[in-house]
This record gives structure tokens, sequence and C-alpha cells, in this order.
């Protein structure tokens, strides 16, 4: 089907083009108006308590720290369903536009899990930079208090008690926008795309009925030439 063919489809079928041009115009006009998305993300280290042995707490990653950082996620996440992509894939990257996630990061494969850090990764998303700080100050508050209160109800001395600390001390707000341009030429010319595929389809689609109904015994009378 040609071009001209084309466009003289979607004018004898102007009041369907009409219906999808004022779709396509909405969707622009959402896509024009979209603020973007608001993020950011921080580390919660595990600290092994200081010795005389080992006064650098920061190189005395234990198995013990790691389960008490497994187990503090745990409960900060209330029984959340973790997401099948790995730790490294952002929240923004996984399409989170308003939420948060608390992940033991897991080097492991699909068969196996294999957990190497005594860190929690807290990354959070939101609509505007207050609730995305909110958000992350109570997450980090939480993991605290809850580590604390563990060992506090096992009875842990406090020269034997695990630290945390959050790297970095004060984390950026990130505003991801994306290219508002190419968003717009996208959806024009997925709007534009589909309409004209709908309309032609749709003229098409009519072509054959009436055809098959001038074929039927009883159908409209066709023209006798001379």
């Amino acid at each position: 089907m040609t071009v001209d063919e084309v466009l003289r489809t979607l004018w004898r079928r102007r009041v369907l083009s009409m219906v999808g041009l004022v779709t396509t115009a909405a969707a622009l006009t959402l896509v024009w108006s979209h603020q973007g998305v608001y993020s950011s993300q921080a580390n919660v280290v595990f600290l092994a308590p200081s010795t005389v042995e080992k006064p650098n707490s920061l190189v005395s990653t234990t198995t013990g720290l790691i389960s008490m950082a497994g187990y503090v996620e745990r409960i900060v996440n209330a029984g959340v369903e973790k997401p099948a992509t790995t730790s490294n894939v952002t929240l923004v990257g996984r399409g989170v536009r308003d939420g948060y996630s608390v992940e033991l990061p897991d080097a492991g494969g699909q068969w196996s899990h294999n957990f190497e850090q005594a860190l929690l990764n807290v990354q959070v998303t939101g609509p505007t930079e207050n609730v995305v700080r909110a958000r992350l100050s109570r997450l980090l508050r939480s993991i605290r208090t809850t580590t604390q209160d563990l060992q506090t109800a096992a009875h842990v001395p406090a020269s034997r008690t695990i630290q945390t600390e959050v790297t970095p001390a004060a984390p950026r707000v990130i505003h991801a926008t994306g290219s508002r341009m190419r968003a717009l030429a996208a959806t024009l010319l997925l709007g534009v795309g589909l309409t004209a595929g709908a309309v032609v389809s749709f003229d098409q689609l009519a072509a054959r009925r009436r055809q098959a109904a001038e074929r039927l015994p009883g159908g409209p009378a066709r023209p006798v030439l001379p």
C-alpha cells in the first residue's frame, strides 16, 4: 500500500483518524507534563566490635555479621518479597517510581546464593525530594534500631556489640527525567503509526465484508455494464 493510498484511507475514515490523533495528543500532553522521579540510595555497613587483635572493624567481615545483616533485612522488609533482579540494578532501572528496597547483596548466580558483604543496600524512589529523604531516613533509622534491639534482647555485652555505619554519610537525591524530546518523538511516532495501522486495517476489513456480502445470494445488485 502506497503512502498516497494510506493518506486517502485516513481521509476517508477521518472520524477514526481524528480519534487516534486526539488520543495521541493526550499521550503527548502526559509525556510533556511528566516531572521525572527522585531517587536515593545508601549502604548500611555492619561493623564487628574492635578488639586488640583486630582494631579495624571494617576488615572484620564474618559469617556472623552477614547473618545479622540478613536477619535485619527480613525484619525491616516485614515479609515483603524481594525482586528477582539482582541488587546492582537500581529501583529506577526496574521501573519502580514510588517505593523502596532493602537488600543484602547477593553475588551468587541463578542456582545458588553467595553473600559476601555484611551490608544492606537501601534504595528509595518517590515523586518529590522531601518524600525520598523522609523515606530513606526512616529506613536507615529502622535498620539501626532493629540491630540494636536484637542485641539488647540477646543480652550482648557493650564491648561485643555490632555497630552500623551509613555510607555515604549524606546520601544524594537524584532527579531523573530522561530525554523529554526523545520521549515526545517516540510517542508521536507510535501514536501516528498505530492510528494509521488501525484505520487501514478497519478499512480493509470493511471492504472484505462488503465484497463478501455482494457475493451472497440476494446481496446488493451489481451495476450492469452495457
